[in-house]
C-alpha cells in the first residue's frame, strides 16, 4: 500500500520509492530531539507526530505527517533534529539520506521547487495554528479551524486522528473541544458524525 502511495505522487516522493520501509509501532520514536540529523522521511502508511520540547517543559505539536507526507525537512540544514518524531499508530516510513537528497536537488530545479512548495505549505499551516490559538473564544477557535481545514470547494472534513488530538493542537482540553462542537451543532453551523464534520452554514464574513 505504502509503495503505491509514494509512486502515485511521483516527483520528490519517487526518490523514496525503492528505499526499504521501516515499521514503527504506536508511540515508538523514530528519532528524538537533539539526535544527529541524517535523513528525511516520508510516510508510507500511518501517522507520525512531530513534537518539540520547550525549555519550560511543555510539548508542542509541530506537524502530523500522514500517508504520502514528507517530514523532517529541517534536517537538510541542521546538525540535529529539532523535534521528536513519534508514531501515533503503527506506521511504515521510508528514509533518504540528506546528502543524497541535496545532490538530487542541486541537479533538478523542479525537485527543489516541489520541496519549497511543501515546506511553504507547512509553514502557512503552522502560522495558521498560532493565529488560531490566539483566538480567546474556544467556540470561535474551533469554528475557524474547521473552516480552514475543509477543502476550498467542499464543506466536509473527516479527521483521521482522534478529535482529542485535534483539541490538543488548538490548545483546548478534549472536554472543551467537544462542548464547542456540540454548541456549534445546536446552533446549526455544523453536523457531526464521529470524526466527520460537515459545515452547514458559514458565519458572515467567511
Amino acid at each position: 500500500m505504502g509503495k503505491r502511495v509514494i509512486a502515485r505522487h511521483g516527483g520528490l516522493l519517487s526518490l523514496f520509492e525503492h528505499r526499504p520501509p521501516r515499521v514503527i509501532e504506536a508511540r515508538e520514536a523514530l528519532f528524538r530531539q537533539g539526535m544527529p540529523a541524517s535523513d528525511l522521511y516520508v510516510v508510507d502508511r500511518g501517522r507520525v507526530r512531530l513534537v518539540r520540547h520547550t525549555a519550560t517543559g511543555h510539548m508542542l505539536t509541530l506537524h502530523v505527517a500522514e500517508d504520502g507526507d514528507l517530514f523532517a525537512e529541517g534536517a537538510l540544514f541542521s546538525e540535529v533534529y529539532q523535534c521528536d518524531a513519534i508514531a501515533d499508530e503503527k506506521s511504515s516510513v521510508r528514509s533518504l539520506d540528506k546528502i543524497e537528497l541535496i545532490r538530487r536537488l542541486s541537479s533538478s530545479p523542479a525537485l527543489g521547487l516541489e520541496l519549497l512548495e511543501r515546506v511553504t505549505h507547512q509553514l502557512h499551516r503552522a502560522r495558521a495554528l498560532v493565529e488560531l490559538r490566539a483566538i480567546r473564544s474556544a467556540e470561535q477557535r474551533v469554528l475557524h479551524h474547521l473552516l480552514l481545514t475543509v477543502p476550498s470547494r467542499g464543506r466536509e472534513v473527516e479527521f483521521r486522528r482522534p478529535l482529542t488530538e485535534v483539541a490538543t493542537e488548538l490548545g483546548l482540553t478534549h472536554e472543551a473541544y467537544y462542548r464547542c462542537l456540540a454548541k456549534l451543532a445546536r446552533n446549526g453551523f455544523i453536523e457531526r458524525k464521529g470524526r466527520r464534520i460537515r459545515i452547514l452554514e458559514r458565519p458572515a464574513g467567511h
